[in-house]
């Protein structure tokens, strides 16, 4: 079923222990009007999650046959690291630039209303490691040392702030690696939809940004080392919507140390809202002894308005990402 050699169970939307580091995962949807039941045969003990979403009673749902037409998801997945609106933006900014220790550098400030829609970024230096197949026991863990993936130092000391309508705290404000899904332990070979690294070093985003005053954009370097020859681009688009109907692009970020036993939060606000992901950095304190990755044994919970009993409850951290037992085929 996960192998991509029976459909309609194709990649990129289906994917095996190899594509994902550990884990199976499938996101082919399987819609039905009155019940659905999924059953496996399993020869060892396996963990899973099943996501779904509950409709109103009086909606009109087709039940999955098996030859629904899903190119144009494939080909949306497939086309990753691609701008998902092509096209002539209404305007773009462009520079070359440098950044000395503790300056600050505006790569775009404009009148609304209007739309960000790309910011893309190239770090000299900075491209996404080849991938090692770790094998099947790499979850005895090398990352029980303090070893960090290249441009760490840069990825981290290098922050984004973002700004709407002239608030104040910044809705943004995050180091690159985690803006762009790189995280905070080097470059990866992370390429999202919205968010990633492409193979020629180019860092982007492509998340709606809408504002209806100002829009500004910022990159400061908070570390010791001067920045050359770094290269931004941002687009802006008209905004078809209203404003009242629409929210803002924004961003938390948290560094801290788990305690064992206790719950640490990654995201707690209140307003209404969507959350449209999630950026995750772990690594082990130094210990001797430590041969396995036994830190991702953390359930996510989700809990939203209130509730006391979650709509999401997982089986571990890197379950919580498409991987399987501790990520046991590397990164």
């Amino acid at each position: 079923l996960f192998s991509g050699r029976r459909a309609p169970f194709a990649p990129p939307l289906v994917g095996d222990a190899g594509a994902s580091s550990g884990g199976f995962f499938s996101y082919v949807p399987l819609t039905f009007a009155k019940s659905l039941r999924v059953t496996v045969t399993p020869d060892k003990g396996i963990y899973y999650n099943v996501d779904f979403h509950e409709l109103p009673a009086d909606a009109t749902v087709a039940t999955w046959t098996g030859n629904e037409d899903l190119s144009a998801a494939r080909a949306t997945w497939a086309a990753a690291g691609s701008d998902p609106r092509a096209g002539d933006p209404s305007g773009a900014v462009e520079s070359t630039f440098d950044l000395a220790p503790a300056e600050t550098r505006t790569l775009f400030d404009g009148d609304g209303p209007g739309e960000l829609s790309a910011l893309e970024l190239r770090i000299p230096g900075l491209v996404p490691p080849p991938r090692v197949d770790g094998g099947a026991d790499a979850g005895a863990d090398a990352g029980a040392s303090s070893t960090l993936g290249p441009m760490a130092d840069v990825l981290s000391e290098l922050w984004v702030e973002m700004s709407w309508d002239n608030e104040s705290p910044p809705s943004v404000s995050a180091p690159l690696g985690s803006l762009f899904a790189q995280g905070d332990l080097g470059a990866g070979a992370s390429g999202g939809l919205m968010a990633g690294l492409r193979a020629d070093g180019t860092l982007y985003l492509y998340f709606p940004m809408p504002f209806a005053e100002h829009a500004n954009v910022t990159i400061t370097n908070r570390g010791a080392t001067p920045l050359t020859g770094a290269w931004a681009r941002v687009e802006q688009r008209a905004f078809p919507f209203a404003y009242d109907e629409v929210g803002t692009f924004a961003v938390e970020y948290h560094a801290t140390v788990s305690v064992s036993g206790s719950d640490m939060p990654l995201l707690d606000t209140s307003g209404s809202g969507k959350v449209v992901g999630f950026v995750v950095s772990e690594m082990r304190q130094a210990c001797s002894g430590c041969f396995i990755r036994d830190y991702l044994e953390g359930d996510e919970r989700v809990l939203v308005d209130g509730a006391r009993t979650p709509v999401v409850l997982g089986t571990g951290t890197e379950d919580f990402f498409n991987g399987g037992f501790y990520f046991d085929r590397g990164p």
